[in-house]
């Protein structure tokens, strides 16, 4: 929908996009499959699809797609044949955008080192970036990253590096049970050129993504807005109790932050569930942290503002 978006000069998510040619190496899948896709999303954008002709597919699903690797001795990353192939075609078609799916495909090397994260992000820069385009790299998160909804995966290099990190996944209820499978929220992680943090709401329909409008509007419209009252909420209400000398963690229990603070006269009408990702999201950024409390033989640890 992005790339879609970004060759047509239209909107995505109602944000305005750079209109230009996009580069999507598609390692997962074949081109048969990406057009039934496109088809979808043409569809319910209602674009023709025959003004895609800016959208390069590189259909990479039975071959080698690796773009930079190591020799498996050293964490030094070097660049491949098929690299060199990609950077020819950028320098025709100076795309505005180009994406790689997934972080997988394109790297053989650990994501757990914070040397190869820098070295990767570094030499896919020649690719989009000299066009005044962006590199977007998809990437599975592990399943911490799904138990915490930080969606993170490998080194935090990767977070650190690049000026963008989103997070698309499923709503759960309380009870960490799926309740519509349509319905999905993408996470703003980590944004260097605009709002800090932000949940858009989206639902799946006929093959594409749209806002859900109901959702938005329980969050007070803008969903950046709403994550940054929480964490005001949550900042105020953890000095408020510290000034009590009534202490919260990050662990269920009585004194589960998110919980606790949710009950409060002066939450502001934010909920467990909207503090927890407020907690989340300050612990990410270093804003609070989880210290040592009270007597050491006692193990304690309290959340306290930094």
């Amino acid at each position: 929908m992005l790339a879609v978006a970004c060759v047509t000069g239209g909107t995505f998510l109602r944000y305005q996009v750079k209109k230009g040619a996009v580069i999507y190496l598609c390692c997962e899948d074949d081109e048969d499959e990406v057009h039934r896709r496109l088809a979808g999303i043409c569809k319910f954008l209602n674009v023709d699809m025959a003004s895609l002709e800016d959208l390069l597919i590189v259909a990479l699903a039975d071959e080698d797609a690796v773009l930079a690797a190591t020799d498996g001795r050293s964490e030094v990353l070097t660049t491949t044949y098929r690299y060199d192939q990609v950077v020819e075609l950028a320098e025709k078609v100076r795309p505005v955008l180009v994406i790689g799916d997934t972080l997988a495909d394109v790297l053989a090397a650990t994501e757990n080192s914070r040397m190869i994260a820098k070295q990767f992000v570094r030499k896919m820069r020649p690719l989009a970036v000299p066009y005044g385009g962006t590199f977007l790299v998809l990437a599975h998160p592990s399943l911490s990253g799904i138990n915490t909804g930080r969606g993170s995966s490998g080194s935090t290099g990767w977070r650190n590096t690049f000026r963008w990190d989103g997070f698309l996944h499923k709503v759960l209820d309380e009870s960490g049970r799926e309740t519509d499978p349509n319905n999905r929220v993408l996470s703003v992680m980590k944004a260097n050129y605009g709002p800090q943090d932000g949940e858009i709401p989206l639902r799946y329909v006929d093959g594409a993504y749209m806002l859900d409008t109901t959702r938005l509007a329980n969050t007070g419209g803008d969903p950046m807005i709403a994550n940054l009252k929480a964490e005001k909420v949550f900042i105020e209400l953890l000095n408020k109790y510290i000034g009590q000398n009534r202490y919260v963690s990050t662990s269920e229990g009585k004194s589960y932050a998110p919980a606790v603070f949710g009950t409060d006269a002066a939450a502001e009408g934010v909920n467990k569930k909207q503090l927890k990702s407020a907690m989340e999201r300050l612990l990410e950024r270093g804003k609070i942290e989880n210290a040592p409390h009270g007597a050491p033989s006692k193990k304690q640890f309290r959340l306290f503002p930094r």
